[in-house]
């Protein structure tokens, strides 16, 4: 309860601050809730992979991109239809890369450092291009 209540204060107290500083929405999706909204998720997969439970570790990260992209995207279309006028071109592709960036390693079986650090490194990179954007 205290990983949700502190993810939420985070988002909300985190949001305000920066549209004050004038960061764009996409931004600010992108950055501040996607952390806040991932850290129970990350908390979990971490707990599980120190004890070795790679399993709950897949089902955790797989079910929970599965259910943001599948159900809420899906149900957020049923309630008013979504424009995608405002998505950039290589927004698409981080959106594609990544979940593609994923299922690379673990076809083969093991989702290293290397792997992972790879994975870390592109959202900065998608981070640093909405940096220079503002």
């Amino acid at each position: 309860m205290g990983l949700v209540l502190g993810a939420k204060w985070l988002v909300d107290g985190a949001t305000l601050l920066a549209r004050d500083f004038g960061v764009s929405e996409a931004a600010i999706a992108i950055s501040l809730v996607a952390l806040g909204t991932s850290l129970p998720e990350l908390a979990t997969t971490l707990a599980a992979s120190r004890r070795r439970a790679s399993e709950l570790v897949a089902g955790n990260l797989i079910g929970s991109n599965l259910f943001n992209t599948m159900a809420i995207l899906g149900v957020s279309g049923l309630v008013s239809p979504l424009h995608a006028s405002g998505i950039r071109p290589w927004e698409l592709v981080a959106f594609v890369a990544a979940p593609v960036a994923v299922v690379i390693p673990a076809v083969r079986g093991r989702l290293g450092r290397t792997a992972g650090g790879a994975l870390v490194l592109g959202y900065v990179l998608v981070l640093a291009i909405l940096a220079q954007e503002l």
